[in-house]
């Protein structure tokens, strides 16, 4: 079986929000520092296949409890 190094690999995820009784609001980022991660190498057949983390994600989150 053909095995491939992986280098290590550090990602920053953050978030802020604010709340009031039944709502909430959120702010974030996920993978900040835009970090691309070898997370799975396969050597299937004659290619070789990489799979990544996620780029870089912000957005913003609502929620409402009814």
């Amino acid at each position: 079986a053909n095995r491939f190094k992986q280098a290590s690999y550090d990602t920053i995820d953050a978030a802020i929000g604010v709340s009031g009784d039944r709502w909430t609001v959120e702010l974030f980022g996920e993978n900040l520092t835009d970090e691309r991660a070898e997370m799975f190498i396969n050597a299937l057949d004659t290619d070789l296949r990489v799979t990544t983390n996620r780029p870089r994600t912000l957005g913003i989150r609502l929620s409402y409890d009814f």
